[in-house]
């Protein structure tokens, strides 16, 4: 299934911190997008068959992932940080990726006012996009 939240004006101003949460169990290979704003953030799998997570600044994209793959048949959550000064991401409570932007800057991400958030594909509905699996308890 496929979970479009619209492009309402709460959803679509960004603050300098924003994290992205949601409960996954894969089916079969891990694919597809967890969370998505085109042009400001994204929560997908990766060809590596990790996760990763992204973050479109004004200083261009910030990404934080792993390549461990995922066929366990287990829910597991995930948690993906912005706060200005880089990316965090956690597995089931760990952390497992960082990525910083340049020492001693700050950023802001990318606030497009019409991009739809979807959860489970890209607003595009792309089949390349679409996650296997399920989701719950999906936070922005």
């Amino acid at each position: 299934s496929i979970l479009m939240l619209g492009d309402s004006p709460e959803l679509a101003t960004v603050s300098e911190t924003i994290s992205l949460e949601a409960r996954f169990k894969v089916k079969g290979d891990a694919e597809g997008v967890l969370l998505n704003k085109a042009g400001s953030y994204s929560l997908y799998w990766n060809s590596a068959g990790g996760l990763s997570c992204v973050f479109h600044t004004e200083t261009g994209p910030l990404e934080a992932y792993q390549n461990a793959g995922f066929d366990d048949s287990h829910w597991h959550h995930v948690v993906c940080t912005f706060d200005g000064t880089g990316v965090n991401l956690f597995l089931d409570a760990n952390l497992v990726a960082i990525a910083l932007v340049e020492s001693g800057s700050t950023t802001t991400v990318k606030s497009d006012t019409t991009a739809r958030v979807t959860a489970g594909a890209d607003a595009a509905l792309s089949s390349a996009s679409f996650f296997n699996g399920y989701l719950d308890e999906i936070r922005i």
